[in-house]
């Protein structure tokens, strides 16, 4: 009996030599744990991630097998937590921490395992960032018939990287990404896009967006109207009015959203001009434009308006009419001077051409009949309008003369006002000078021509 109770008492020393000798025995002893301390700081904490780390600074001749950390959301984590396995052995590690619950508390701390048991370092508090991503959108700019420009900026990731971000639109409030969605990059910082295949006339709501591993964020509503294509301009003035041209002048005040490829004016003998009439284009765009018109008919009264075409159509303004010169000349005729008895000096003015019909031929005509023409006598000076003067040769002694002035163009020829005059009669006017020098067979004597009558020469 007593030989069997010595055998059952061996059984446990001999269990534990065994172990002692082949595999080791583990006794979780305080005194043989390592000694491992936790970082004081967990840094590059983000909404799921974050940094720590430890050292072991003593095995106490054990070697440490596995170190790392360990966490929870309660105190005091240990290994049946989450934990990283950051090598072996004594020394510093850095552990990163993964998956981790936006806007969490966690505690974390080190551990490491020998043959002795898990020995555990302090215990730290941290809390996760909450992952919220702060957005703005702040303009809708350049906005056309079809397009607009956005623009925004991602101000914070919220601890989480933002992967996709852009801009959502759609005609009702609150847009979402499963409606109209434009992407534009990732990541922090302002940023810009323009947006084509919008509906003309149309008002829209737009936000921007920001994705990351929390999920979709939105930033504020803005709305904007599409331009509806409708051209506002004018015909602002029809100036320099000749007999055969004019200057127009016209405004493109907006392009409706839709760029201009082609303005001008166009301009009929009828009211509510059109493209399919006479017209003159004049480039693109908007703003003031100007452009001449000739070969216009002499007197004529026409109508006028400006016009532009964008892909939307084609658009008029207001309409104007004028009337062009009539051609007609306005000239004066001058005074005489120089009258002698078998000529005389005249001139006259031209005044107006008649509204830009070139004079052609100007001078002076005359006649013993009232109102004389160029089919009288006449004499010319030159072409255009201003002052002329002419000399009027071989008239006749003591005779009255009717003279105007006259000016020629495309038109006609007009003339200036009537005036007249008579020339010297030619009798010679002298005296007989007293005789002197008086002998027996000669004396002196002689005279004093006072005048030749007007210009006829003493022969």
């Amino acid at each position: 009996m007593k030989s069997a109770n010595f055998t059952y008492n061996f059984i446990p020393y001999l269990l534990c030599f065994i172990l002692l000798t082949f595999i080791g025995c583990k006794t979780d002893d305080p005194a043989s744990l390592p000694t491992v301390t936790t970082e004081l700081t967990v840094t590059k904490i983000s909404a799921t991630t974050a940094i720590s780390g430890g050292a072991v600074t003593d095995d106490k001749g054990q070697t440490v097998t596995s170190r790392g950390v360990c966490w929870s959301t309660s105190a005091n984590p240990t290994i049946k937590d989450s934990l990283t396995k950051d090598g072996s052995g004594a020394g510093t590690f850095a552990s990163n921490l993964n998956h981790l619950v936006p806007n969490t508390s966690y505690y974390v701390r080190s551990y490491a395992t020998s043959k002795a048991g898990t020995a555990y370092g302090n215990s730290i508090n941290f809390t996760t960032l909450n992952g919220n991503v702060d957005l703005n959108i702040y303009d809708a700019s350049s906005i056309k018939t079809n397009s607009v420009t956005l623009s925004a900026s991602t101000i914070s990731d919220g601890g989480s990287p933002i992967t996709e971000r852009g801009f959502c639109l759609n005609t009702s409030s609150i847009p979402t990404i499963s409606n109209i969605k434009v992407i534009n990059g990732k990541g922090l910082g302002a940023f810009s896009t323009n947006i084509t295949g919008l509906v003309l006339g149309t008002k829209y709501y737009a936000r921007a967006y920001a994705i990351n591993e929390v999920g979709v964020k939105y930033g504020n509503e803005i709305n904007f109207m599409t331009q509806n294509g409708v051209i506002s301009l004018t015909s602002d003035d029809v100036y320099s009015i000749y007999a055969t041209s004019a200057t127009f002048r016209g405004t493109i005040v907006n392009d409706g959203g839709s760029n201009i490829t082609e303005r001008g004016f166009c301009y009929s003998l009828t009211p509510s001009p059109t493209t399919a009439n006479s017209k003159i284009s004049n480039g693109t765009g908007t703003g003031a434009y100007f452009s001449n018109v000739s070969a216009l008919k002499i007197g004529t009264k026409y109508y006028v308006k400006s016009y532009a075409i964008n892909s939307i159509g084609t658009f008029y303004s207001s309409e104007k009419s004028f009337t062009t010169n009539n051609g007609v000349i306005t000239l004066n005729t001058n005074a005489i001077s120089s009258l002698t008895a078998i000529s005389a000096t005249c001139g006259g003015n031209v005044l107006s051409d008649g509204g830009g019909v070139t004079v052609t031929s100007r001078g002076v005509c005359w006649s013993t009949s009232a109102n004389p023409t160029i089919a009288d006598s006449k004499s010319t000076s030159g072409n255009g309008t201003g002052s002329f003067s002419v000399s009027m040769t071989q008239l006749s002694p003591a005779t009255t003369y009717y003279i105007r002035a006259f000016a020629t163009n495309s038109v006609g020829t007009v003339y200036g006002n009537q005036i007249s005059g008579t020339t010297q009669n030619g009798i010679i006017s002298l005296t007989t000078n007293s005789v002197t020098a008086i002998r027996v067979n000669s004396a002196t004597c002689g005279g004093n021509v006072l005048s030749d009558g007007g210009g006829v020469t003493v022969t």
